[in-house]
């Protein structure tokens, strides 16, 4: 999680070619027992499409998506 958010933070400090300032999100999760590659890219992209909910320019960590109760998820906003 802390490398997504130190690419984050770098990537807005950027200056950039044309546009000179973007941000990014990151969908980030960690590999449970029983986890197929499906499941695992599932699960990144919807912590990515919660990061883009939340905000936009943020790290969403989504560790099991069996419901949104027991989902253990950290947001580093900004």
């Amino acid at each position: 999680m802390q490398l997504s958010e130190n690419l984050r933070q770098q990537l807005e400090q950027h200056s950039f070619p044309v546009v000179h300032q973007k941000t990014s999100s990151f969908g980030v999760t960690s590999f449970v027992t029983g986890d197929t590659i499906h499941s695992l890219l599932s699960r990144c992209d919807k912590a990515l499409y919660q990061a883009k909910e939340h905000g936009r320019n943020l790290v969403e960590f989504l560790q099991n998506d069996i419901n949104s109760e027991t989902n253990k998820k950290a947001s580093i906003l900004l």
